[in-house]
């Protein structure tokens, strides 16, 4: 049996689908058996591992154009709702989907012609994957999904340790606040900016990529509120900086407007950090009691949210921290591929 497993956003290693595709591959395979062959469509300059069971071949025209030219695999998965190439015609087809942010960030006028663009997706699959059942709740409300079954099968989260990374340059001393993401409005990052009026030693530090025009909103409010030399935009950052920063930090906080999952918010959990997120979409289900939640954008009432947080970690840091890591381990690369194959096999029949 033959199984395709699109990996073309691997392309993209800091992104959200870039970090889920690749631990997807690393841990699909690394199982020591397989009952079936992979083929791995990949990006340009991808490290590819060799595999007696796995074939890998670069995205052309010809599959983006005409994939029923080349032989069809069993089972085609698509790890993305907007796959790079069509599926074979003849493969049985399965479509993950891990979010309809499109639904908050687009323009009204906008968004039949991406849920147009998706439903066509969806037409395609015998079967659908949702990343989480707030996303599962969304695709049955806003898409014509049949008789076909939508299972839900959380993200794996894996937090690589780098004990001996040292702290970065662009920090002193001072304790800080982290979030991290691309510099999109839905991550709002800027409601965090007045809680610094309560903490006048600390930082705040925002990872990811900033050469955005909410990047620039964020640095200009920044400035208009006195606080341009406190609140700070490394960039992107690697694994082994991103591990440093979440160990090092007070808290970690996520007031996003739109999540399909929420992987910063259990890498956070992971390292045993007080985790502050809003209530929105996904993230209650994600933090699953773990995190503290904020219902308002109101500085005073976020800034009490946090307060009363980081009392409670501070009256039990090891009970507490323990807490977060047992909810978070809860979120094993194992038991989403273990789910995956368990997917494969009721499709196949192996």
């Amino acid at each position: 049996m033959q199984i395709l497993v699109d990996l073309y956003k691997a392309a993209n290693p800091y992104s959200g689908l870039g970090e889920f595709t690749l631990r997807f591959y690393e841990e699909l395979i690394g199982r020591e058996t397989l009952p079936f062959d992979l083929t791995f469509p990949v990006p340009k300059g991808f490290e590819q591992t060799p595999h007696a069971r796995v074939d890998y071949r670069r995205i052309t025209p010809l599959d983006r154009y005409l994939p029923s030219r080349r032989k069809a695999p069993d089972l085609w998965h698509s790890l993305y709702q907007r796959p790079s190439h069509p599926a074979h015609p003849k493969s049985l087809h399965v479509q993950t989907i891990h979010d309809l942010n499109f639904l908050v960030e687009w323009a009204e006028a906008d968004r039949p012609r991406a849920l147009a663009r998706l439903q066509k997706s969806v037409d395609r699959a015998e079967l659908l994957v949702a990343i989480s059942h707030y996303t599962k709740e969304r695709i049955e409300e806003h898409l014509h999904t049949g008789d076909r079954e939508v299972r839900v099968i959380h993200n794996g989260v894996r937090l690589d340790e780098y004990p001996e990374e040292p702290r970065p340059d662009y920090l002193d001393d001072r304790p800080y606040f982290l979030s991290i993401g691309v510099h999109a409005a839905k991550k709002n990052f800027h409601v965090l900016l007045p809680l610094l009026r309560h903490y006048p030693d600390h930082l705040l530090l925002l990872p990811g990529r900033s050469d955005t025009g909410y990047g620039e909103k964020v640095r200009r409010e920044a400035e208009a509120l006195g606080l341009d030399e406190r609140v700070i935009l490394p960039g992107t950052i690697s694994a082994a900086e991103k591990y440093r920063l979440l160990t090092d930090c007070d808290a970690f906080l996520f007031p996003s407007l739109a999540e399909g999952f929420g992987l910063p918010v259990i890498e956070a959990l992971l390292a045993g950090r007080p985790t502050f997120t809003s209530d929105r979409t996904s993230l209650p289900e994600i933090g699953g009691g773990a995190t503290h939640i904020w219902e308002s954008f109101d500085p005073e009432e976020m800034a009490t949210v946090l307060a009363e947080g980081l009392r409670s970690f501070a009256d039990d840091p090891g009970g507490q921290a323990a807490r977060y890591r047992a909810h978070g381990a809860t979120f094993s690369w194992e038991r989403s591929i273990d789910a995956y194959l368990s997917l494969y096999s009721d499709l196949l029949d192996f």
